[in-house]
């Protein structure tokens, strides 16, 4: 379990989980009152004015039961509880879980997706980024698409044999390469600092 707190409300939690036997996996939560079920991947808590939201933004296909009763009611006077529950309706070997607790349930644009072994999870002006190796990292969130255009040959130029190729690239955040490719292809390795260049021949060019 990995937990990321993001100032001043939120807090994501990851839960990578394995067994060698296939499980029903259970993601748990306790409250002293009913949870109020928005749908299986959302509820809310709610005692006196203090509030807190709960987000599946990732894990298997689940559902959410709660329940109040115990084998045993609770002793010395210590109030019951709810006990809740986001489960997978299928046994499973192993799974993930990424979950958004939101305290005061704000109005929080929030997502996940995995791609190559890697989540990346934008929450509000963040992004969090949950390596398969389990690093995590926090960096700003990035909605602007970067602007790179070819400085040099000039467009609609007629150009042959060796030349160098070279490019403009700017982005809110920052650039973090340019890749000059032809039909496709790449041609040298990614550029990583300005100035953004490369060295072409057009007699290698079908």
């Amino acid at each position: 379990r990995s937990l990321v707190y993001l100032r001043p409300n939120l807090v994501l939690v990851y839960d990578r989980l394995a067994s060698d036997i296939p499980r029903r996996w259970e993601w748990n939560i306790h409250a002293l009152n009913a949870m109020t079920v928005l749908s299986d991947q959302r509820i809310s808590l709610h005692n006196d004015i203090q509030s807190l939201c709960v987000d599946m933004l990732a894990g298997p296909t689940m559902q959410f039961a709660q329940t109040d009763l115990f084998t045993a009611d609770p002793a010395n006077g210590t109030p019951g509880q709810w006990h809740g529950n986001f489960h997978s309706t299928q046994l499973l070997g192993s799974t993930e879980f990424v979950a958004l607790l939101n305290v005061g349930c704000s109005p929080t644009a929030a997502s996940a997706g995995k791609t190559g072994g890697v989540w990346t999870v934008p929450v509000g002006d963040k992004i969090i980024t949950i390596e398969s190796n389990g690093n995590i990292t926090v960096g700003p969130s990035d909605t602007v698409p970067p602007t790179v255009a070819i400085t040099s040959p000039a467009p609609g130029a007629a150009v042959s044999g060796p030349l160098t190729v070279t490019a403009s690239a700017a982005d809110n955040v920052g650039v973090a390469g340019v890749q000059f490719k032809y039909n496709g292809i790449n041609v040298g390795g990614e550029v990583t600092a300005a100035p953004y260049s490369v060295n072409g021949d057009t007699r290698a060019v079908p």
